[in-house]
């Protein structure tokens, strides 16, 4: 029972350091808290299974990962993307970025835009200003986009500690499908929007049929 345990807090450890690149080190120490608080629980009400804590541990990092423009500056400099990139396309290849971030987008800008090498420093000072992300000074975080993907995290992690409330062998499938739903969410803008939809929705209708499922036994009957 150890080891099936410490699965989702395996899973947990190996997202965590770019979680950490990612933000910092206080953020990725939420994610994996909040990880091995769900294993605990999950081991307490339902002793061996790890199918909500494997779930949490993919799908809250999902979700504390999105792609805003610091996370694009980032993994647009990553270590050894230039190389790989020179590898594929010998003989002096030109590196160019073609971005179209969501605030320009919101201004009426409808096409990307297209930067070269010059472009590196100001890529580079965006990645520095990453920790000013979800704060009041974050010159991105006021669109209806980031606000949505932030207030996520939150909604997400709290359907699933109220699915683990309630969480027995007649409830699992519900609680773990719960922690499955990030899966929903894809795409970006208004795709991902109406994706967030559809993730709610399907949230209210799960809370509903786990509530369902736990009545008998919080009346002290026997769960069919």
């Amino acid at each position: 029972m150890v080891e099936r345990h410490a699965a989702g807090l395996a899973h947990a450890g190996h997202r965590a350091p770019d979680l950490a690149s990612y933000q910092d080190l206080a953020y990725a120490r939420r994610y994996v808290e909040f990880v091995r608080q769900v294993a605990a629980r999950e081991q307490e009400r339902t002793p061996g299974q790890t199918r909500i804590a494997e779930a949490v541990a993919r799908h809250l990092y999902k979700l504390m990962a999105y792609k805003d423009e610091y996370e694009v500056a980032r993994l647009l400099l990553r270590e050894g993307a230039d190389p790989e990139i020179r590898k594929q396309f010998a003989g002096g290849a030109r590196v160019y970025w073609h971005l179209h971030p969501p605030f320009l987008r919101a201004l009426g800008m409808k096409r990307k835009l297209k930067l070269g090498r010059w472009a590196r420093p100001a890529l580079l000072l965006l990645r520095s200003l990453r920790r000013l992300r979800g704060t009041p000074l974050d010159p991105f975080g006021r669109t209806e986009m980031r606000k949505v993907e932030r207030a996520l995290i939150g909604e997400y992690r709290d359907l699933v500690l109220r699915s683990l409330e309630t969480l027995s062998p007649p409830t699992g499938d519900a609680a773990a499908q719960i922690a499955e739903l990030p899966d929903l969410v894809r795409g970006y803008e208004s795709i991902k929007l109406r994706s967030v939809a559809r993730f709610r929705e399907r949230a209210t209708v799960l809370e509903a049929e786990a509530r369902q499922r736990a009545l008998p036994l919080s009346a002290g009957g026997t769960q069919v």
